[in-house]
C-alpha cells in the first residue's frame, strides 16, 4: 500500500486491475477498482489513416466496446471541435470527416473500455 498528502491509497496492484482507496479515515474511505489495459496492445491495434488528411479520417478499432459516441476531436489547446458525426462503416470501422476544419494539428480520443487512447492527426 502506498500513500500520498490527498489521501489516496494504492491498496493493491495485480496484472489487470488496480484498487485504489480515497479518504483521509476509515470512515470517508471508499474502494474503487480500475481496470488497466495495455498501451501497447491498444496503441499497435488502432489504426488511424490517412495522416496527413484533407477530409475524411479512417478508424480502425478491433475493440468491440467502442462506439461511434466513444470518439471526439479536440484542437492542439484541448478544445472541443465539432465536426460532421463520426460514422461507423463495418464492425470495427469508422470515418470522421473533418474537411470543415481549419489546417492544423488535432487529437482523436477514443474512449477504449475503462481507458482513454489519444492519437494525433494533422489536417492539411
Amino acid at each position: 500500500a502506498t500513500s500520498s498528502r490527498c489521501g489516496t491509497t494504492l491498496s493493491t496492484i495485480t496484472q489487470n486491475n488496480l484498487l485504489m482507496s480515497t479518504g483521509t479515515d476509515n470512515s470517508d474511505r471508499k474502494t474503487e477498482n480500475v481496470s488497466v489495459v495495455s498501451n501497447q496492445a491498444i496503441n499497435k491495434d488502432i489504426l488511424l489513416y490517412p495522416n496527413p488528411v484533407t477530409d475524411i479520417v479512417k478508424i480502425s478499432i478491433p475493440f468491440t466496446s467502442v462506439s461511434a459516441g466513444d470518439i471526439s476531436l479536440f484542437d492542439i489547446n484541448g478544445r472541443v471541435q465539432k465536426f460532421d458525426k463520426t460514422e461507423k462503416t463495418g464492425e470495427h470501422e469508422y470515418v470522421m470527416n473533418v474537411s470543415t476544419l481549419l489546417p492544423g494539428v488535432y487529437l482523436v480520443k477514443i474512449k477504449v473500455m475503462d481507458t482513454y487512447k489519444i492519437l494525433r492527426i494533422i489536417k492539411l
